[in-house]
């Protein structure tokens, strides 16, 4: 709810035709839910069913997600890959923002790195959130030799991750387990003749359940 008026105005508008039924509620959920309503001047059946509507539409969602690949972005982040891993999420930075806003909970996602091959998968588990002070490590010049760190605006989602392709050396560094991939080669072959050099691409429910079992059964 954005705010009292917003929520008493869609109130007002509704149109869909509702239904009675009982339910059993703890005391205290439904005491507090009481003076939530008041606090609204709404009725506690009211923040039931618009909580029941939101409940099914996710329940809808993670039973016939969208599939997306994300690209770990990095030709300029070496380290693009480890931040979405590690952090379970799945993130754009700057001008590519536009590849989170629109991803939802139950969203499927793929974590792609360039030269490697699909990472780590798992379900969106929020909507987009922004870290207005993302500290990034960047390539500094074009041959990849040289490294500064900066910081960006970072748009993210939570992922509850399925499978990460990562493995710890014996100095304790994360290094991205390149036997328990999927590589670009195997994609085309397998799954999708579409692009990978993007920051977002859209699966057909066919394409993700495809690259989904093929990578989580590797």
């Amino acid at each position: 709810m954005v705010n009292n008026y917003d929520y008493i105005k869609k109130l007002k508008n509704q149109t869909q035709k509702k239904k009675s039924i009982t339910i059993t509620v703890d005391e205290n959920v439904l005491d507090r839910l009481s003076e939530i309503a008041d606090q609204l001047e709404v009725s506690k059946n009211q923040i039931i069913s618009d909580i029941s509507s939101a409940f099914v539409q996710d329940f809808e969602n993670i039973n016939q997600p969208e599939y997306y690949i994300i690209n770990s972005n990095n030709a300029y982040m070496p380290e693009g890959h480890l931040h979405m891993l590690k952090g379970n999420r799945a993130s754009a930075w700057g001008d590519t923002k536009s590849a989170i806003e629109a991803l939802k909970p139950g969203d499927y996602v793929f974590i792609y790195m360039n030269e490697k091959g699909v990472v780590g998968a798992g379900t969106v588990k929020s909507n987009y959130m922004i870290n207005d002070y993302s500290l990034v490590k960047c390539y500094a010049n074009e041959e990849g030799t040289e490294y500064t760190y900066d910081v960006w605006d970072e748009y993210f989602v939570n992922v509850e991750f399925d499978k990460k392709s990562l493995k710890v050396d014996a100095e304790g560094n994360y290094l991205v387990d390149e036997s328990n991939i999927i590589r670009a080669a195997d994609y085309r072959e397998k799954v999708s003749a579409k692009p990978l050099n993007r920051t977002k691409i859209h699966l057909t429910k066919e394409e993700g359940t495809k690259l989904k079992k093929l990578y989580l059964g590797k």
